[in-house]
């Protein structure tokens, strides 16, 4: 269990600020689905909104070392993190 936020985040592909969007990366909670355009983004360190295709292991990672308690080893957050963008990526290729 980690932390968790309540953000405004502008949406990477309209700019429609979405507001109340929860973020909490040990939650798998780093991603939100734009009110407007319908589009699915994903939620940095930075709380800004980053395209699903251009993810990478390091931003999922991220977030999650940096709201985490740090109960897990590094292997079980490599896993963790790795399992977390492909359903991500999953989620984003169905969307469309």
């Amino acid at each position: 269990m980690g932390d968790k936020y309540e953000i405004d985040v502008d949406c990477v592909y309209c700019g429609h600020t979405n507001k109340g969007v929860w973020y909490a990366p040990t939650s798998s909670s780093d991603t939100f689905k734009c009110e407007n355009c319908k589009m699915l983004n994903f939620i940095t360190l930075r709380f800004k909104a980053k395209k699903v295709a251009d993810v990478t292991i390091d931003d999922v990672r991220d977030g999650f070392l940096n709201t985490t308690m740090g109960t897990l080893t590094d292997e079980e957050i490599d896993d963790c993190c790795q399992e977390h963008l492909f359903e991500i990526k999953k989620q984003s290729k169905e969307e469309k």
